[in-house]
């Protein structure tokens, strides 16, 4: 579902639409699925919806590489392999400074969602992939400009 259509929804809509999500997951055969929903069941206390709503929509429309942010109150998901820039900054390192700085977070992950895996990873691994991509992108987004 979109999140634009989650948001139509009623509360008594949402409430169900949450729970039969989290019911689908459970009962299904994705198991890089089945285990963020452990992390979100046993981490995650409120904003359930980032992850059975936001989440899940990237998720399904991208096969690519996520650092997942697991906090008390919901989760993140911050697109590696997207290497756009906005004002002249990587745009996810931006998203990621900002978390960082204004919500605590109790968790990182890698997804890989091609191959349907998940790893934690340390605070310190999740900076250093996060500043090693800044680096490559800013680098190519300079060489495209000439600029470098």
């Amino acid at each position: 579902m979109k999140p634009s259509t989650y948001y139509e929804l009623n509360e008594k809509e949402q409430v169900k639409f949450l729970k039969e999500t989290q019911s689908n997951i459970e009962n299904g055969h994705n198991e890089l699925l089945i285990k963020m929903n452990t992390i979100v069941k046993r981490s995650v206390k409120s904003y359930l919806s980032d992850f059975f709503v936001h989440d899940l929509y990237v998720l399904n429309e991208r096969e690519e590489n996520f650092l997942w942010l697991v906090r008390d109150f919901g989760t993140n998901l911050i697109q590696l392999d997207d290497p756009e820039f906005y004002k002249g900054h990587w745009k996810w390192m931006d998203w990621y400074k900002a978390i960082k700085h204004t919500m605590k977070t109790k968790a990182f992950y890698y997804i890989d969602n091609k191959n349907k895996t998940i790893k934690k990873l340390s605070p310190e691994k999740a900076e250093k992939i996060m500043n090693d991509l800044n680096i490559k992108y800013t680098d190519n987004f300079l060489k495209r400009r000439n600029i470098a």
